[in-house]
């Protein structure tokens, strides 16, 4: 769960831990994916990100660069993404599915040129309130207790570290280990009876 949920729902958590969860500020995202039919190669085959400054979109992603260097022959179509964060996506948080796309599909397509907007067959946006995890004054002071967790309650997600989803995934193997060491531990523990026995 994010940091706030489980702020929310860890009523038993110790208070510290607890306190530290409930001040970490996330921000909105809003994605659009489009899906291209060209025919040829283009321009960005061979780029997988792209900063976009000023626009309504921050980066533009180009899911397809990732097969096109096991291609031998340029295959037709191709997949982007844009993602708005932050105060880019605050923006377009209220705005229709079709606003959404249409000002990402206008910006994309002053970026890469080359008839891109005319290639585009699918489109597809989403938004969410509570995306991205962000630093502010005093973040670095309530790691330490993040990262302490409890000894049964162990905290993963993007939050606990600086690799967004990386970081979710490293944090989530973690706490995936810990909790099966600690369920190992008590299975080979053994059953209190309350009797002793004296060959």
């Amino acid at each position: 769960t994010t940091a706030d949920v489980t702020h929310r729902v860890g009523v038993d958590l110790p208070e510290e831990l607890r306190g530290a969860l409930g001040q970490i500020k996330y921000g909105p995202h809003v994605s659009t994916a489009f899906l291209t039919n060209e025919t040829s190669a283009r321009p960005w085959d061979d780029i997988y990100a792209i900063a976009a400054p000023k626009r309504s979109f921050a980066i533009a992603l180009n899911q397809a660069s990732i097969v096109r260097g096991t291609e031998s022959v340029r295959k037709p179509g191709g997949s982007f993404m844009t993602f708005s964060p932050a105060s880019l996506g605050k923006a377009l948080l209220d705005k229709s599915d079709e606003e959404v796309i249409k000002t990402h599909l206008t910006d994309l397509d002053q970026v890469l040129g080359h008839g891109f907007a005319d290639s585009v067959v699918e489109a597809k946006t989403d938004r969410w309130k509570v995306a991205s995890p962000y630093c502010f004054p005093g973040r670095a002071k309530l790691q330490s207790t993040l990262m302490r967790g409890t000894d049964r309650v162990f905290l993963a997600g993007d939050y606990l570290g600086t690799l967004y989803t990386e970081s979710s995934i490293t944090t989530g193997f973690s706490a995936a280990q810990e909790a099966a060491s600690l369920l190992a531990t008590h299975r080979q523990a053994p059953p209190h009876s309350g009797l002793s026995v004296v060959a």
